[in-house]
Parts: C-alpha cells; structure tokens; sequence
C-alpha cells in the first residue's frame, strides 16, 4: 500500500517546494540558502527514485526519511524570507494631558502649622504610577507591527521582556513653607510627555519611503509643577 502513495505525495511535495521557493526572497549567503542547495541536489537524486518500486521494509524507512527532509528543509526556506527593512525616526517630543493633584493639611499632617509661633518648611514626595504605551499608525501591511515596536522599544530604551506591562514610577518632591498659624492646602500638575516619531523604509543613510508614524506615551515631565499653595487661618 506504500507504493501506490509514495510517487503522488512526492510529487505534491516536490509542487509544493517549487511555489515556496517561487514566492520567497532570501539573502544568498545565509546559512539556510546552502539548506537550499542542499535540499534541490537530494530532490534531483530522490527523483530518480521514483521510477523504483520496491516491497522492502528499508524502501519505506528511506522514503520516510526523505519527506521529513524535505518538510524540514521547507520549513527552514520559510525563515530565508526578508521582511521589509526599516528604521524608526525620532521627530519631536510633546505634552500631553495635565493632570492637578491636591494635598492639605486634612491628610498630609505636616502642613499644619496653626499652633506653630514660626514658620516651617515641609517636603511633600509625591509619587505618579504609569506604563509606557505605544501607538503605531502603520500604512504598509507587509511590515510586521511586532518588529516595529520591538525597534521602538530598543530605541527609548524600554523595558525589553513587557514593554507596556511593567509599572513606572513618576516622583516629584516640593518643598513649601507653612507661615506660623496657618495650615495649608498644595495644588501640583502632572504633565505627560510623548515621544513622536517615523517609520521610513531603508536605512538612516539611505531612506525610502514612510511607512507610518508611531507616538509613545513616556511618563510624566518630572519634577512636578507647583499650581499654587493656598494658606488657611
């Protein structure tokens, strides 16, 4: 029953060998071209094979052993294949959002000076917890939005394993000094900071053309501004 099936699923593997290396691009001197001539010298001599039919149990396991070959050989032919070469462009850094933040003497003790007969000085730490967000605007299907942000990642220096995943931390220390008497209540403003850039074909020395645009949420502009501190009798 082997022989009645060997010559056509070879032949179908032989068909499906030829489209693969057909539609793929690959660089000449990669390792896995020379899979590739490798792969076309054991085809050619396969070939022959076909026209001998033998009831041999060693027929079979050689049979068997050339079509993993070939399954194999195919599959690494899939990875010669060159994706789109590209290169990210830093543009510009931009704000983003404001966000206020108020403290008071109701939940920060140290800004109540009412029973104090001098003036005091308080360090306030505040603390802004974030995570780094991409966003890409991509105008060319054949490239690859995970290259892409793993360019970008590698470019601001993100973190490598989760870039979106892994909380940041924003700090802002502010000092203020409390009159004697009076208590006080604090307004900061977080501002974000974005990061804007291109996606161009090529390479920095020889650019193409662009393939899109990407923004990437960095955090906040640290320190913090102080808004304002308004003093209570």
């Amino acid at each position: 029953m082997l022989d009645e099936y060997q010559i056509p699923l070879y032949n179908v593997l032989q068909v499906g060998f030829a489209v693969l290396v057909a539609t793929t691009r690959f660089p000449r001197k990669s390792p896995l071209c020379h899979t590739l001539c490798w792969f076309r010298l054991l085809r050619s001599r396969a070939g022959g094979a076909k026209h001998v039919q033998t009831h041999t149990m060693s027929s079979a396991v050689a049979w068997l052993k050339t079509t993993v070959v070939l399954l194999v050989a195919a599959v690494a032919l899939v990875g010669c294949s060159q994706g789109i070469e590209f290169f990210v462009k830093h543009i510009r850094d931009s704000t983003g959002e404001q966000i206020s933040e108020v403290v008071s003497y109701e939940t920060e003790r140290g800004l109540d000076n009412s029973s104090g007969s001098a003036p005091v000085q308080v360090q306030i730490e505040f603390k802004r917890n974030y995570k780094y967000q991409i966003i890409q605007r991509l105008t060319n299907d054949q490239l690859s939005g995970k290259d892409v942000q793993d360019k970008i990642v590698e470019f601001y220096k993100l973190p490598p394993n989760d870039p979106e995943g892994t909380t940041q931390t924003a700090l802002c220390p502010v000092s203020v000094v409390i009159p004697p008497g009076q208590k006080a209540k604090v307004t900061i403003e977080w501002t974000e900071r974005w990061a804007e850039g291109v996606i161009n074909e090529g390479t920095e020395a020889k650019q193409g053309k662009r393939l899109g645009t990407y923004q990437v949420f960095m955090g906040y502009i640290e320190p913090c501004s102080l808004v304002s501190q308004e003093n209570i009798d």
